[in-house]
């Protein structure tokens, strides 16, 4: 089932949010484009797999990391 997101840059340095190891259904990088601050990007995806996924910013790897469930 397909999710839509709206990921917006609330800091004042350039992110992204990048789903790692795994690609949506047509075999692209789930991924938003580098947003400068106060930029926002509406992504759609699905992940036609369950599992438990990590998330980066691919500018701050180390700091800005986290989790996606899919069930």
């Amino acid at each position: 089932q397909p999710v839509t997101l709206t990921l917006q840059n609330r800091g004042e340095a350039i992110h992204n949010w990048h789903v790692l190891d795994v690609k949506d259904k047509d075999g692209k990088d789930i991924t938003t484009m580098l947003l400068p601050a106060g930029q926002s990007q509406t992504i759609t995806f699905t992940i036609a797999q369950t599992g438990t996924f990590n998330y980066t910013c691919d500018v701050h790897p180390t700091e800005m990391r986290g989790k996606l469930t899919v069930q």
